[in-house]
């Protein structure tokens, strides 16, 4: 065993926060698209932030993986939640941001106090990747407070404020 079991668990619970995290943005695309009619503001959320929680996902698992260590796909929650205006999904969007990030860092502590310095350097480099998607997330609630009475704007303008 060359990861420690602890290590082991708290980036495993950053992998699945990261597969929920995709089932959560595809659910918010859907209600975007169908419900509030937004469909720049579904695209983009879809294809430049849903799709790439897997991605992150498999760049966690990697250095798992570089020991040996076998890592599986935990299973997500049902999103199905029902959203009454813009505003709400892209604070939830926000706040499961943050605790995402906070899962990262959590495994980076756990890699460091169990001497776990390949995983800890690894973890290093994903969360300076990870920042631009709190940034896009603050980003998207605070645009989405300002345009709050105007739905057909935010999303005719989305583009404009999409850094990512």
């Amino acid at each position: 065993m060359l990861v420690q079991p602890k290590t082991k668990q708290y980036v495993m619970k950053a992998i699945k926060k990261t597969f929920q995290m995709n089932a959560l943005v595809d659910r918010m695309v859907y209600v975007l698209q169908v419900k509030f009619a937004m469909v720049q503001a579904s695209d983009k959320l879809h294809h430049e932030l849903a799709h790439h929680y897997p991605l992150i996902a498999d760049r966690l698992a990697d250095p798992l993986l570089d020991f040996n260590e076998d890592v599986f796909r935990p299973s997500v929650e049902e999103e199905s939640k029902d959203y009454a205006d813009m505003v709400s999904i892209f604070e939830e969007l926000l706040t499961e941001t943050i605790v995402l990030n906070g899962m990262l860092r959590d495994a980076r502590e756990a890699a460091d106090e169990a001497g776990d310095s390949n995983i800890r350097v690894a973890m290093d480099k994903i969360i300076d990747t990870f920042q631009p998607y709190i940034k896009q997330a603050i980003i998207l609630r605070d645009k989405a407070v300002l345009y709050a009475g105007d739905i057909k704007d935010f999303d005719r303008d989305f583009d404009k404020f999409w850094l990512m």
